[in-house]
C-alpha cells in the first residue's frame, strides 16, 4: 500500500478524514478497534478472504498452536486479502476518474459514482481490517 498511495484517509465512523500516520499506524489503529470489538483473527468472515476458526470451547485453556487455522491457511487469507485491497483501490481510482470526467450538468451521474465510491471504500476499509487480522494471525502462529 505504501508503495501506491502517497496518503491515507481514514473511513470510519461516518466520517472520512486525512489518516495522520503510517501504515504501522494505521494497522495498529484498525487492530485496537478489532479488540475494542472483540473480533478476533480467528472470527473474520469468509467473504473478506479469511476463513473463520471453527468456535472451540476452551474455558481456562491457552491456544495450542495445533488449534485454529493453519500456517498455509493464513499465509492464502493474507494473499487473498491483498488481491482484494489492490482490485478494490484500482475500482476506487477509475471511480475517481469517472468523477472527474462526469459533467456537472448531470448530478444523478455524480451521485451514483458518489455512492458506488462509498460502497467501495467500505469495502476496501472491510478488505484491510481482514489483511490486518491474517497477518496477525500468521505472525501469531509462525
Amino acid at each position: 500500500m505504501e508503495m501506491v498511495a502517497d496518503r491515507l484517509w481514514l473511513a470510519a465512523d461516518g466520517t472520512v478524514k486525512p489518516f495522520e500516520g503510517d501504515m504501522d499506524d494505521y494497522a495498529k489503529f484498525v487492530l485496537d478497534r478489532a479488540k475494542a470489538a472483540a473480533v478476533k483473527p480467528s472470527q473474520i468472515r469468509e467473504d473478506a478472504a479469511v476463513t473463520s476458526a471453527p468456535a472451540q470451547n476452551n474455558k481456562g485453556k491457552k491456544n495450542d498452536k495445533k488449534s485454529g487455522p493453519s500456517p498455509s491457511t493464513l499465509r492464502h487469507a493474507v494473499k487473498k486479502a491483498e488481491e482484494r485491497m489492490a482490485q478494490l483501490t484500482a475500482e476506487i481510482a477509475r471511480i475517481d476518474d469517472d468523477m472527474a470526467n462526469a459533467s456537472v450538468s448531470n448530478p444523478k451521474a455524480l451521485e451514483g459514482l458518489t455512492r458506488a465510491r462509498a460502497k467501495t471504500q467500505s469495502d476496501l476499509d472491510a478488505a484491510e481490517t481482514a489483511w490486518v487480522a491474517a497477518e496477525e494471525a500468521l505472525a501469531e502462529v509462525s
